[in-house]
């Protein structure tokens, strides 16, 4: 895979673990975003004029390519934004006015920090308990506390791949 990222291939012996926070990208998209930004940058949803009508339909159609990949049922259950970061502190507040002190939010022990401190700030604001997943020896959550907690949990934030455990 290294090939494919310029970075990667400059700095053979790197080993990348924090995604989360910046992915390094491959020189198909940098090919892209080039082009993007040389010949298409325009508004999406915002104008009339051609360009602005071809990015929306481009951007659309993306929506429909990521439906497809994840088999979503709708294209709108997916929410497009600039990072991890930006999203899970977008996920929290928008879940904000659900939560009350009878509310527990579930997070895996290796989680990012950006995915701590929403959880963090949004648990101190609604009085809702925090708790965190831990993970045994292999890097995996314990699956026997992740039982016992599971009940009482009303939102649980956990990563796919973690930056801590690799």
């Amino acid at each position: 895979m290294k090939k494919y990222f310029p970075l990667l291939q400059n700095q053979p012996d790197l080993v990348y673990l924090d995604n989360a926070a910046t992915t390094q990208l491959p020189q198909v998209v940098i090919d892209r975003l080039d082009h993007y930004a040389k010949y298409e940058h325009a508004n999406i949803h915002r104008g009339l004029y051609d360009l602005s009508a071809a990015n929306t339909a481009l951007y659309e159609a993306t929506r429909q390519v990521v439906k497809d990949f994840l088999a979503a049922d709708d294209s709108y259950e997916t929410i497009f934004n600039q990072g991890t970061t930006f999203g899970l502190n977008w996920a929290a507040v928008g879940l904000k006015h659900l939560l009350t002190d009878k509310d527990a939010i579930l997070i895996g022990r290796d989680s990012h920090h950006s995915n701590i401190v929403p959880w963090q700030q949004i648990a101190q604001e609604t009085r809702a308990k925090l708790a965190f997943i831990p993970i045994n020896d292999q890097g995996q959550i314990d699956r026997t506390e992740l039982a016992r907690l599971l009940p009482e949990a009303t939102v649980i934030a956990l990563s796919h791949v973690s930056n801590v455990t690799g």
